[in-house]
């Protein structure tokens, strides 16, 4: 597709046509009247230049001149306008656009019926892998409260769930399952919409007394295979949580990075969060693994207390959330584009950089949110974008 350049004549208030829009439905640049000439009448847009050979019609008496026709070769008839204002005949296309032209015109842009669409983000798909061993059992602070690290974990949990409820599917994988080195065989709580019941019911009450090893690698495994067999295009990430070192059988640091790294080639991100874990090493490995290094002392999420906690998975999920839009239509115009985040309109960019705005991703049937813009997207869920008409 390529789009119309018109050039305005301040007398007339008329639009030329200098380029052709290439849809499917116009086989030619027509005029929109269906009419040639001016005189004594509304004029529209400026017929295409005729073939080699062609020759115009000329003025018609009493009124204005005929504008050129397409003519046949050497035929200097083909576009006579007659007198009154009448105009010639004309066998091109029916307009396709209201350009906002004619007699008196303000010399408007080309305008049409507005279409206002609101695009929401896709909602990702994001697993939790959760550690459960028996060193879970230490006590931290969160939100004022002394209590297990378990306890401070799932009441994190319980509040992401809340914020995110309808724009991020949630489910969740605990390790180990039999307070040893074993892991369920099916996920434990399956990746689904509106999971906030369903994740908290799945998994023991902040109350519960985790014990066992830590099979890390075993509970990636159930939770990658889960998203595997649901992956329907949309953003896929795990966010392990885990205060120690990888162990088990089947389970060592080369296993596991070996399989975060699969994952990731698969197009499945994998955040690593260390609750008060003095496994370095490991943890930063992983993270590097699973595409989602931080720059800083370390490369996963260090989280000392639950605070800490709370503040690493909030900020992972926004992570997760894309701010790439598919829209569901192509505007025909799309320098009259228009892009909202509630009440707050965001200026066209050429690339994000470290620019507020957005740019076209894909032209003209994606865009991508940049900077503060994108952050407005994560908290209100979708976008408010609007163009002068629609494809076709």
């Amino acid at each position: 597709m390529f789009f119309t350049t018109y050039a305005h004549d301040g007398a007339t208030g008329r639009l030329g046509l200098t380029g052709c829009l290439a849809l499917g439905l116009l086989s030619g640049c027509a005029d929109p009247s269906g009419e040639r000439g001016t005189g004594g009448g509304a004029s529209g847009l400026e017929p295409p230049m005729g073939t080699a050979g062609t020759d115009g019609g000329s003025g018609g008496t009493g009124g204005s001149t005929g504008a050129q026709g397409p003519g046949t070769d050497g035929d200097p008839t083909g576009g006579d306008s007659t007198g009154g204002g009448d105009t010639g005949s004309d066998s091109g296309s029916p307009p396709l656009f209201d350009m906002g032209g004619g007699a008196g015109g303000t010399g408007a842009p080309p305008t049409c019926e507005v279409v206002d669409l609101d695009v929401p983000f896709d909602p990702p798909q994001i697993g939790f892998v959760l550690d459960f061993s028996g060193s879970m059992i230490t006590s931290t602070s969160y939100d004022g409260q002394t209590l297990s690290r378990w306890g401070a974990l799932h009441g994190v949990v319980g509040a992401l769930l809340e914020q995110f409820a309808d724009k991020v599917d949630f489910g969740a994988e605990l390790f180990p399952s039999d307070g040893a080195c074993g892991v369920t065989s099916e996920v434990d709580v399956a990746v689904m919409p509106d999971n906030q019941q369903g994740v908290l019911a799945g998994i023991p009450a902040a109350g519960s007394m985790p014990w066992g090893n830590t099979p890390m690698g075993a509970g990636l495994d159930v939770m990658y295979g889960h998203l595997a067999q649901i992956a329907d295009g949309r953003t896929q990430a795990v966010v392990l949580v885990t205060d120690g070192a990888t162990n088990c059988t089947g389970n060592s640091p080369d296993e596991v990075e070996a399989r975060i790294a699969q994952a990731k080639a698969s197009g499945v991100a994998t955040y690593v969060v260390g609750f008060a874990s003095g496994a370095t090493d490991q943890l930063d490995t992983f993270a590097q693994a699973g595409g989602t290094a931080l720059n800083g002392p370390t490369s996963y999420y260090d989280a000392a207390d639950g605070d800490a906690l709370s503040a690493a998975m909030e900020s992972i999920v926004l992570d997760a959330i894309s701010c790439t839009l598919s829209l569901p239509q192509e505007p025909v115009f799309p320098e009259y584009v228009k892009v909202r985040v509630g009440a707050t309109a965001w200026p066209y960019v050429q690339s994000c950089g470290n620019l507020p705005g957005w740019t076209w991703s894909s032209e003209y049937d994606e865009i991508t949110l940049c900077g503060p813009a994108c952050d407005a997207l994560k908290q209100s869920g979708s976008a408010q974008v609007e163009f002068a008409c629609t494809a076709g």
